[in-house]
């Protein structure tokens, strides 16, 4: 998904470009905001005109991860980052009011869930249309405080580390990771107890492999990048 986001919003930019001839901050905004009521208004489309439930329905495969309904998660990290950089004084200034915002608001929308008892999978327009809005937003509310956050040295390694590896992780997770437990693993006949080992065993060795990826692949292309030899080539 991030891939089509990184690209949606410099095509747009370079249409508004075509018209305006003149680009700024605002249109940076601008962008941000129309991607992420395109795929709110589609969510809408989406709930709206599935008026039969078809058998067996997944909601995460027919709307969590289909691109053009969750487009919007990228560009509000945009909004945050918008703010973050042109009104700085104003990012740092609230950032405490911001971070309990949005603890308020996550655990308000999952309060909400538990006590309504609601199930994506029944096609709920809570879901269809709101949710992922609502946990985007508390998210994002968050980053002022994160942000400007001071580690102290025992956190400092642990989480440079997990921001190198991350891109490792997000590709490496779900794919290789979590579809071959559940290949060999039925989670859902193990105890409680099991099923704690099993979480354990998928950090363990998403943590590993992510390491492995980064430090073997991903690094050595950096340093290639980066290197006097590589940008040469395109000075010639």
């Amino acid at each position: 998904m991030e891939e089509f986001a990184y690209i949606a919003g410099p095509v747009l930019l370079i249409i508004l470009g075509v018209f305006f001839k003149r680009l700024n901050k605002w249109s940076f905004l601008v962008v941000s905001l129309l991607i992420i009521a395109s795929a709110i208004y589609h969510r809408f489309l989406f709930d709206f005109n599935v008026t039969i439930l078809p058998e067996n329905f997944s909601w995460s495969k027919s709307l969590r991860k289909v691109v053009v309904f969750r487009l919007d998660s990228i560009y509000y990290g945009f909004l945050g980052a918008f703010f973050g950089f042109y009104y700085t004084n104003l990012w740092l200034r609230f950032r405490y009011v911001s971070f309990i915002i949005g603890g308020i608001l996550f655990v308000v929308t999952h309060v909400y869930i538990l006590i309504n008892k609601l199930n994506p999978d029944s096609f709920s327009t809570f879901f269809n249309v709101y949710y992922l809005s609502l946990l985007a937003i508390s998210i994002v509310l968050t980053f002022p405080m994160f942000a400007n956050w001071k580690s102290n040295k025992v956190l400092l390694k642990p989480i440079t580390n997990i921001s190198l590896w991350s891109y490792s992780i997000y590709l490496i997770n779900y794919s290789i990771v979590l579809l071959s437990l559940q290949r060999y693993i039925q989670i859902s006949e193990l105890s409680l107890i099991g099923k704690f080992g099993v979480l354990l065993l998928y950090l363990a060795l998403t943590f590993v492999l992510s390491y492995l990826l980064f430090t073997f692949f991903e690094y050595p292309i950096l340093k290639f990048r980066d290197s006097g030899r590589y940008k040469r080539w395109f000075k010639n």
